[in-house]
C-alpha cells in the first residue's frame, strides 16, 4: 500500500471514528471523556483533510470551490488519488 492509500485510509478511519463517537454521544451526552476524544479526532481530521486535498484534489462535494471535485478522478478510480 502506498502513501496515498495510507493517507486516504487514515482519513476514512477518522471519519468513521468521529461518526461513531457522535452516535454514542447522542445517547450519552454527559460523557466528558468521549466528548474530549471526539474533539481530538475532529482536530486530527481537520488537519489531515486539507493536506490530502492540496495534493490530490477535493475528496468530497463540500471541498473545493463549486463542482471542482468533479474535474479530478475519484480516489477509487484508477489514475485518481489511490
Amino acid at each position: 500500500m502506498n502513501g496515498t492509500n495510507n493517507c486516504l485510509h487514515s482519513i476514512m478511519a477518522l471519519r468513521f471514528i468521529i461518526w461513531e463517537l457522535h452516535l454514542y454521544l447522542d445517547t450519552h451526552p454527559d460523557d466528558e471523556e468521549k466528548l474530549c476524544l471526539l474533539q481530538s479526532y475532529k482536530e486530527k481530521y481537520a488537519a489531515m483533510l486539507p493536506e490530502f486535498e492540496s495534493q490530490y484534489g477535493p475528496l468530497t462535494a463540500d471541498s473545493g470551490s463549486g463542482c471542482s471535485w468533479l474535474k479530478t478522478p475519484f480516489p477509487w478510480v484508477k489514475g485518481g488519488a489511490c
